[in-house]
């Protein structure tokens, strides 16, 4: 959620270029969700997320259901630790999507660096 809410210029501007399909992970939208009425970028975020999602870009999708990807090896947090967890979302995301091909990955968490 990080990069859509603190940095959504970056997204639109690699939605631009027309060369790379980007995947929002649904551990982005529901950060974007909780941050929502508390930070107005997450609501812009949002916004346009569903303006283009229900526009039928075909640079820009959700993450669908199964396509996650258990990361092995790595103890998990528990749920109730709520930065932790969602972290192990995005890898298991990203796990996902590299055992397919590749991914770069667009972050606005300095953490994930």
């Amino acid at each position: 959620g990080q990069a859509l809410s603190s940095n959504l210029q970056m997204v639109k501007r690699t939605l631009g270029l027309k060369k790379f399909t980007v995947i929002v992970p649904a551990v982005a939208v529901q950060q974007l969700d909780g941050l929502k009425k508390t930070e107005k970028g997450a609501r812009d975020a949002i916004r346009w997320l569903e303006r283009e999602l229900g526009r039928g870009n075909r640079w820009l999708r959700a993450q669908k259901e199964g396509e996650a990807m258990k990361v092995e090896g790595r103890e998990y947090p528990r749920q109730r630790e709520r930065k932790d967890w969602d972290r192990f979302q995005l890898l298991e995301c990203l796990h996902y999507f590299i055992s397919r091909g590749g991914v770069t990955l667009l972050t606005g968490d300095p953490d994930l660096l």
